[in-house]
C-alpha cells in the first residue's frame, strides 16, 4: 500500500501544490493518526516490529532465567523453520518491489537490539526524511528521484526487524517445546505465570521509551499496533466497557506451522497467550488508557482463533 502512494506522489508532485505533496509524503512515512483505522506509516511499521523484536527476545531469556536453565540446543530446528518463513518473505517482497539483501542478515550472527541502537536507527532515517522532504521545496526534480531510495531505505529496515520478529517467534516457541518436554508443562506453566508480570512491565517499558525518543506521543501507542494487525474495538462510555479484538495475529502462524510440522500438540503455544500475550496488552493498556480498569481475555488465538479483550 505505501508503496503504491509513493508511486502516486511522484505521479502527482509535478502538478501538485507544495502543500498537497508534503501532505502525501509525511502520510507515508508518519501516516494518519486519526480515525479507528488509522494508518500508523512506516515510522509505526518500523517502532512495532522493533518492540516486537524485544518482546519475543524477553518471553524467551526471562523464562530461561527464572527455570535457572541454559538454552536448549533448538539450532537445527531453528534454522529449518525460519528459513520456511524467509522463502516465504522473499516471494512477498519480489511482488512489492522491495530489495532486501538478505546476506547481510544471517541467522547465526544477529544479536540483541539494545534501546540506544533502535533509537539511533530511527534518528538517521528522520535525518534523510526530512532532507528529502526539503528537497520537495528546493529541487522537486531531484526530490521525485529519491523519494523511492528513501522509501527503500525505510522498508529495507522494517524487513530488517520483521525477519528478526519471526526469527525470536519461532526460537521462543521451540526452546519452551523443550522445557516442557525436559521439565514438564505443570512447572513450565507455572514459571510463565510466576514472570508474566515482570515481563509485561519490561516490554512495554522498552517500547515506550524508544517511542517517546522517535518523537511519537504516548497516545498514539496504541495506533502502532495496526501495522500488524487487524483490530475491531469498540468502547462504550455509557457502561464503561469495551473489546479489542485482534483478528489475525503475528505469532500465531508461525506457531501453527511449527507445532504441525513437528507434530506436537498446542499445549505449549496455548501458554504465551494465556501468560505473556495478556501481560504485554494489560501493561500497554495501563501505558496509554487514561482511566484504571479489569481485563479479562476470553478469546484467545490459540483456542478460538480470535484474540479478544475485555476491558
Amino acid at each position: 500500500m505505501r508503496r503504491k502512494k509513493v508511486t502516486e506522489l511522484q505521479d502527482l508532485q509535478a502538478g501538485a501544490t507544495e502543500g498537497v505533496a508534503r501532505e502525501k509524503f509525511w502520510e507515508i512515512f508518519r501516516g494518519i493518526s486519526s480515525g479507528k483505522h488509522a494508518d500508523p506509516g512506516m515510522l509505526g511499521s518500523l517502532l512495532y516490529h522493533m518492540a516486537m523484536v524485544t518482546k519475543m527476545e524477553t518471553e524467551t531469556s526471562i523464562l530461561l532465567g527464572e527455570l535457572n536453565v541454559e538454552m536448549p540446543a533448538i539450532g537445527k530446528d531453528l534454522e529449518r523453520f525460519y528459513a520456511d518463513f524467509a522463502s516465504d518473505a522473499l516471494i512477498l517482497l519480489n511482488h512489492q518491489s522491495i530489495t532486501f539483501d538478505f546476506s547481510r542478515f544471517l541467522l547465526s550472527s544477529s544479536v540483541t537490539l539494545s534501546s540506544e541502537y533502535k533509537v539511533g536507527l530511527l534518528r538517521q532515517l528522520n535525518k534523510s526524511t526530512f532532507q528529502v522532504e526539503k528537497l520537495l521545496r528546493s529541487s522537486p526534480s531531484v526530490f521525485t528521484k529519491v523519494l523511492d531510495a528513501l522509501f527503500q531505505e525505510w522498508a529495507q529496515l522494517i524487513t530488517e526487524m520483521r525477519l528478526r520478529q519471526e526469527r525470536e517467534t519461532i526460537r521462543g516457541l521451540l526452546v519452551t517445546l523443550e522445557l516442557a518436554r525436559t521439565l514438564g508443562p505443570k512447572r513450565l506453566e507455572e514459571a510463565m505465570a510466576k514472570v508474566e508480570k515482570r515481563f509485561g512491565q519490561e516490554t512495554v517499558d522498552i517500547a515506550l521509551q524508544v517511542t517517546l525518543k522517535a518523537g511519537l506521543r504516548r497516545e498514539k501507542l496504541q495506533s502502532i499496533m495496526l501495522s500488524d494487525h487487524y483490530i475491531d474495538y469498540k468502547m462504550n462510555i455509557d457502561t464503561l466497557d469495551g473489546s479489542m479484538k485482534f483478528l489475525n495475529c503475528p505469532i500465531f502462524g508461525s506457531h501453527r506451522h511449527v507445532i504441525k510440522s513437528l507434530g506436537v500438540d498446542d499445549t505449549t503455544s496455548c501458554l504465551f497467550c494465556k501468560h505473556f500475550c495478556f501481560a504485554h496488552a494489560q501493561t500497554m493498556l495501563e501505558a496509554v488508557l487514561p482511566f484504571t480498569f479489569t481485563l479479562s481475555h476470553p478469546q484467545r488465538m490459540a483456542t478460538h482463533a480470535l484474540c479478544e479483550f475485555y476491558l
